[in-house]
């Protein structure tokens, strides 16, 4: 039970990680393109960084342990 639970976690912060990095080079095009101001670029920005950050720390808290590696 607990490593399908860590499964199921660490597939969510994947697919948090890979949204979130398309979130923040869609951010950077709208800046670009006058879309939006800076100002609500850096807020999305920062936001966004923070999001990924967490992401990658889910996925390697998540992380399988291979117990072959260990036994060389």
């Amino acid at each position: 039970m607990r490593e399908s639970f860590k499964n199921v976690v660490g597939g969510i912060c994947l697919l948090s990680l890979a949204v979130t990095f398309i979130l923040l080079v869609g951010t950077a095009g709208a800046i670009e393109c006058d879309s939006i101001t800076i100002s609500t670029g850096v807020k999305r920005g920062i936001v966004l960084i923070v999001l990924l950050i967490a992401s990658v720390i889910g996925i390697v808290k998540t992380e399988k342990e291979d117990d072959e590696y260990d036994r060389l």
